[in-house]
């Protein structure tokens, strides 16, 4: 049993699915809806998901501009490499940032408050001085 990556219509990760038998998927292979209605609802991805993404999209765009909107023959995933570049990050730099921010504790939040209030108070105080 292998376990791949499935990806939205538009190349976000959305599942690690199980694949039964011998596992060979090289390339990207359509996912199909099991309901009445026979669209496409996304594609099974045959190479790894390169290690460092916050939120992986497969650069769907890309693969139908380098490989043709119908075609069965997107890259194969034999070149780990090259199927890296395929993965790209589905976050903007500044939702990282939110993302990666340090967590305070319940008395670093206390003090950082403390230390605002306290640098309030000086700037008052210098300016009610200095006006005088």
């Amino acid at each position: 049993m292998k376990v791949l990556p499935k990806v939205d219509e538009s190349g976000k990760f959305y599942e690690d699915v199980e694949i039964r038998g011998n596992g060979i998927i090289k390339g990207v292979q359509e996912h199909w809806s099991v309901d009445s209605d026979p669209a496409v609802r996304g594609y099974i991805v045959g190479y790894p998901i390169p290690e460092g993404l916050y939120s992986p999209r497969l650069d769907v765009d890309r693969l139908k501009a380098e490989f043709g909107l119908e075609s069965k023959d997107w890259y194969d995933g034999n070149d780990p490499e090259i199927a890296k570049t395929y993965w790209v990050e589905g976050l903007t730099a500044d939702e990282i940032a939110e993302l990666t921010k340090p967590n305070l504790t319940e008395s670093e939040q206390i003090r950082h408050e403390m230390a605002e209030q306290n640098a309030e108070m000086w700037d008052f105080i210098l300016s009610s001085v200095g006006g005088a």
